[in-house]
């Protein structure tokens, strides 16, 4: 997460440049090759923003980064799996132990379907992770909605 990469990553989160998630998920497919991560049998899942948060970006930047990733990738992204049910202040605002208030109960997540294989990994794709709540609270919801195998992958850290 360098000064260039965090240029960008604002431009395209907060000054609506959706068409920057074309090359950041090159750079992100380029990064997740060369650390050897296998998307084999997999969905891709972004982190979901509230409508809300949606209106007022006219996109989710997770959403859209998890969408490019998965074409080049050729892996099923499936975004409409999770919701998030609370608004709040931007994450990237908060200080840690307001972020762990904000994220309880803050999402759901569609069970598996009954023909599903349980081999099956749900990978979740967000584009900035800061503490890890928002990541780790989603992968709580998708484990108790009956998800075995889940990853993470984010852009920057």
């Amino acid at each position: 997460y360098d000064d260039t990469l965090r240029a960008l990553i604002h431009q395209f989160k907060f000054n609506q440049m959706p068409d920057l998630a074309l090359p950041l998920a090159e750079r992100f497919r380029m990064r997740l090759e060369d650390m050897g991560f296998v998307f084999f049998d997999s969905i891709l899942v972004p982190v979901p923003a509230h409508p809300a948060r949606r209106r007022e970006r006219g996109y989710n930047p997770a959403a859209l980064l998890a969408q490019e990733l998965a074409k080049q990738i050729d892996t099923p992204c499936q975004p409409q799996l999770a919701t998030r049910l609370k608004h709040s202040a931007h994450q990237s605002s908060l200080p840690d132990d307001a972020r762990k208030k904000t994220l309880k109960d803050a999402f759901h997540f569609q069970p598996p379907p009954a023909d599903q294989p349980e081999s099956t990994r749900l990978v979740l794709v967000d584009d900035v992770v800061h503490s890890g709540r928002t990541i780790g609270q989603l992968a709580r919801t998708a484990r108790k909605a009956g998800w075995k195998n889940i990853d993470a992958v984010c852009f920057c850290a």
